[in-house]
């Protein structure tokens, strides 16, 4: 969230995930007075959140979700990425083996950014899903599995000044059955 001027906004919120998904990121908001808030994700690893830009200059930028929230100006900030994190589920009657540059991984996506310079308000990230692996035999992983959620979004070539939110992390689970 990004505000100049006189007035009151109220960040974006990113929304619940499912058993099936990670939940969705919410949307930059940028305001430059008056009073505003929105650019919610949609519930249940839904839209991300759409960013919002009120008597601004400056452009929001979208959360990660299925789809990706829009950009609020259309010179400036980015849609969010498409994508939560998903449901993996393995079930192995023998071994399991993760090599080295093996991973099993259920992540959620990036939120909009930005390509160049300026006081935009970057999108936020998905929440990571689940990794879940059922297994009879040994487990041998040398690889890794993970669920992370998706970083918020960032500008090119520097630092943001109001960088979206990290995506929660989900769920890695190895069950020797």
């Amino acid at each position: 969230m990004y505000g100049c001027g006189s007035g009151s906004a109220t960040g974006s919120a990113g929304s619940a995930g499912t058993s099936w998904s990670g939940g969705s990121g919410g949307g930059g908001l940028v305001a430059c007075g008056g009073t505003i808030s929105g650019g919610n994700a949609t519930a249940n690893g839904g839209a991300g959140g759409t960013a919002i830009s009120y008597r601004c200059c400056d452009g929001g930028s979208g959360g990660a979700g299925n789809p990706g929230g829009a950009r609020a100006n259309t010179s400036q900030g980015a849609p969010g990425w498409d994508g939560t994190g998903g449901l993996v589920i393995l079930v192995v009657m023998g071994n399991v083996t993760v090599q080295p540059t093996g991973a099993i991984a259920a992540d959620g996506s990036e939120g909009g950014g930005r390509a160049a310079s300026g006081d935009d308000a970057l999108g936020g990230g998905s929440g990571g899903g689940s990794v879940n692996v059922f297994y009879l035999g040994t487990l041998s992983n040398s690889g890794s599995a993970h669920a992370t959620g998706g970083p918020g979004g960032v500008r090119a070539g520097g630092t943001a000044t109001y960088p979206g939110g990290k995506g929660g992390d989900g769920t890695v689970r190895f069950v020797k059955l």
